[in-house]
């Protein structure tokens, strides 16, 4: 019965833990908002598909990276998956 609770709750929290890793699309509007919006508007995201040099998440995952470091800012890989999951619910809208 011990055993049978301990793996329980062993189950119990590595799903908390997937749960807490999933992407946060309004926390990356707030990081968007607050260290990409300097250099460019949002209107950049909306181009035409066919003049856009992204064409899959894992593309705009790693534009998103590449330019955030460039702000010089160190960006936790959570902060670059939030404002990636953001850009794709409000633009992209990739399947993932």
């Amino acid at each position: 019965m011990m055993r049978t609770l301990g793996l329980a709750f062993v189950l119990a929290l590595g799903a908390g833990n997937a749960a807490a890793q999933s992407p946060d699309p309004a926390r990356g509007k707030s990081l968007y908002e607050t260290h990409c919006g300097g250099c460019h508007y949002e209107r950049l995201h909306e181009r035409p598909r066919e003049r856009s040099i992204v064409h899959s998440l894992a593309e705009l995952r790693s534009q998103v990276a590449m330019r955030a470091a460039l702000t010089g800012r160190p960006f936790t890989l959570e902060d670059l998956d939030d404002i990636a999951a953001y850009l794709n619910l409000s633009h992209y809208e990739f399947k993932k």
